[in-house]
């Protein structure tokens, strides 16, 4: 029984940063985002007897906190605004700055995309995910998914280049 344990605290700290950042990209309030992390490790941790190791661990959580995400966004109806993205170089302060604020900007602007385009930018982009695993967890056609990233892309790229 201690060797699951230590499993699963493994698993969590392995993935709490990033699903964090996963659920903070839509829900507003930092908390929130905390507390929709400990219900996908608890939802984790109650059906782990129903993951199918044939297939991707990552898509498997990941599909569990997009669900958790889905459910607090529709009982709070709330408009998604991001959390900060942090990015970590070993660069010069002014740069980390430049890097933060680009980042930052892409980011807001693509939590302005539907909440599918947005969760599919996400997905691929910060979470490296390819194109199965995010039909996966979307529970979305492959092709439906690369036509979200494309129009999400066209969109994100339409806005950056519109003057100021």
């Amino acid at each position: 029984m201690q060797g699951s344990k230590d499993c699963f605290e493994q698993i969590v700290l392995r993935h709490s940063g990033s699903l964090l950042r996963f659920v903070g990209s839509s829900v507003r309030v930092a908390q929130d985002a905390e507390d929709i992390v400990q219900d996908v490790f608890l939802n984790v941790y109650a059906n782990m007897n129903r993951f199918d190791c044939e297939g991707s661990f990552k898509a498997w959580l990941y599909t569990i906190a997009y669900n958790c995400k889905n459910s607090y966004l529709r009982k709070k109806r709330v408009r998604c605004q991001p959390l900060e993205v942090v990015q970590r170089a070993q660069v010069s302060p002014e740069e980390i700055l430049t890097q933060k604020q680009e980042v930052a900007s892409v980011w807001a602007l693509a939590s302005t995309l539907s909440a599918s385009q947005s969760t599919a930018i996400w997905l691929r982009y910060h979470e490296q995910m390819d194109v199965s695993q995010i039909a996966l967890v979307m529970k979305k056609s492959r092709m439906h998914v690369r036509v979200l990233l494309h129009r999400a892309r066209t969109r994100l790229a339409g806005m950056m280049n519109e003057p100021v």
